[in-house]
């Protein structure tokens, strides 16, 4: 039974990473992102984007891009694991959360990974710019809570409208398909082994 069931697993990843390789997931590098760091020594940090499919069980070839910046370890291992970093809320940006991993211990031996999840951040599409600053006008109207409700349900309303006009498939956006993001990643970067580091 441990063996059949070994081999079940085995098939159903190397099924997976085909997948990945039919749908050309990429890795493409950009400027930085954050300007504060447009003088940066590239051998320290590398700036790009993942492309991946906006759907990943429908190969129609529509990819979005997932915003990435890679700390290269300071100890110069060639090799070296991987800690990606997934920022919480969901919805929160990874990328802005560099300062605190620029001196962090584990980018001793690691390379750390901050990537912006599909739909946030520097990533695109990005879903809604400003939906989060129309809830704060519409919290500091100092009225009843059933008001306050009914206007944040019609402004993301809207928001929901918005990106199905722009051919947004809102459905795959969603923290399902994060870790097929995250598979894809790891082979595009050609990491062999890595952590998650999870936070909210």
């Amino acid at each position: 039974m441990k063996i059949k069931t070994t081999s079940i697993i085995f098939i159903l990843l190397i099924s997976f990473l085909n997948t990945i390789q039919a749908q050309n997931v990429s890795f493409e590098e950009s400027v930085p992102l954050l300007s504060q760091f447009k003088d940066t020594d590239s051998e320290k940090m590398i700036w790009g984007y993942l492309n991946v499919p906006e759907t990943w069980d429908k190969n129609d070839g529509k990819t979005i891009k997932i915003a990435v910046t890679i700390l290269k370890n300071t100890s110069n291992i060639k090799n070296p694991k991987a800690v990606v970093f997934i920022q919480g809320g969901p919805g929160a940006n990874g990328i802005a959360t560099i300062w605190s991993w620029m001196n962090h211990p584990l980018r001793k031996n690691n390379d750390i990974v901050l990537f912006d999840v599909r739909g946030t951040g520097f990533s695109k599409p990005r879903l809604s710019e400003d939906l989060g600053k129309k809830f704060l006008e519409i919290l500091a109207k100092n009225q009843s809570e059933e008001e306050d409700e009914k206007q944040k349900t019609n402004a993301a309303m809207l928001c929901k409208q918005d990106l199905i006009n722009r051919g947004i498939n809102i459905d795959s956006y969603n923290s399902l398909a994060v870790p097929n993001d995250l598979h894809a990643l790891k082979s595009a970067l050609k990491y062999k082994k890595g952590h998650v580091y999870g936070d909210s």
